[in-house]
């Protein structure tokens, strides 16, 4: 039986032996061979059911990459059917040189990359000036149609401009949409928990993006909107480590006022942000210290604490005793 997944060529540009990804392989933290001197880098590949693949890859940069444009690797592929490809930057700067169609294009944090055809062929740098993190997804037609329907795939891919194929090109997308799919990568969950969770993310990303695209207000009802807006940034708060972004910054993410967006949050999860993120992470800690070694400083660090007298001091107020006590 054919397989539905197809399998992707990687040609680094860095004097090294190319690199295949057979068809249903899947890759956990491949290391890339960016010049040391330059930075490193790894990758991983995940394989979904119904044919759906995503790529996930993070790279470091020494101070001898600021300014450079890093050469990483060309990239092709070959699909049984159109595809639609999107990868999304967390952070970070991306330079691609398409051949089909031939064109260049560099996404970032906010502007994503889309693609629509049946192969993928690209070079693609990295702007070495700062650190980068990059989600990528591989999506043929037919399974597309099966999650939102003929129409509404036919609706999506129009709006994006990705018809006729083949297209690539980058267009501006809500961050609390592009923050779904960021989202399918994590490293709390394993084996088919991972791929189930993975999945669902997916599908939540596609449905966001298409409420977006009929986003008249004939077709999508304002609170419908805010809804959507409000879920994707509890999916954001859920995976956010370290400092927490100022509702402002929030609000300007998710083009939402401050009020509002806090109004909208209470009505659907029934506290406020800073209530939620505050609880979240602190029940996250009282996991942390019951069942690992992990230092009460570093996971003060970790969870946006300037220093670990205030962490203490707030896990006193909401469990009744100090976190010392699940040590002992």
């Amino acid at each position: 039986m054919k397989s539905r997944f197809s399998s992707y060529n990687l040609d680094w540009l860095t004097n090294t032996p190319a690199f295949r990804i057979d068809a249903d392989a899947s890759v956990e933290r491949m290391p890339m061979p960016i010049s040391p001197e330059l930075g490193k880098g790894s990758m991983e590949v995940q394989r979904l059911t119904m044919g759906m693949t995503l790529f996930h890859g993070i790279h470091t940069f020494e101070p001898a990459a600021k300014g450079a444009l890093v050469p990483l690797t060309a990239f092709t592929s070959d699909f049984p059917e159109p595809t639609l490809s999107v990868q999304v930057a967390t952070h970070g700067q991306f330079a691609h040189h398409e051949q089909f169609p031939k064109v260049n294009l560099i996404f970032n944090h906010g502007n994503d990359l889309f693609r629509y055809g049946d192969k993928v062929d690209t070079q693609s740098y990295l702007d070495g000036s700062n650190d980068s993190e990059m989600t990528a997804m591989f999506i043929g037609r037919s399974v597309l149609d099966s999650i939102l329907s003929e129409e509404s795939s036919e609706t999506l891919l129009k709006w994006l401009g990705l018809t006729p194929a083949p297209q690539a090109l980058v267009k501006t997308c809500p961050i609390f949409i592009s923050n779904l799919l960021r989202s399918t990568h994590t490293n709390k969950m394993h084996g088919e928990a991972k791929k189930l969770f993975s999945q669902a993310k997916v599908v939540e990303y596609l449905s966001a993006l298409l409420v977006h695209s009929n986003a008249e207000p004939s077709k999508t009802s304002v609170n419908q909107k805010r809804r959507v807006i409000v879920r994707g940034l509890h999916q954001y708060l859920l995976g956010l480590e370290g400092a927490l972004p100022t509702l402002s910054e929030l609000s300007k993410q998710h083009g939402i006022s401050v009020r509002l967006l806090n109004a909208e949050f209470v009505k659907e999860y029934g506290e406020s942000i800073y209530s939620f993120v505050v609880n979240h992470r602190l029940n996250q800690a009282h996991m942390v210290l019951e069942t690992t070694n992990l230092q009460m400083k570093v996971l003060a660090d970790n969870l946006g604490y300037s220093h670990v007298n205030h962490f203490i001091t707030a896990f006193k107020n909401k469990f009744g005793y100090s976190p010392g006590t699940l040590r002992k």
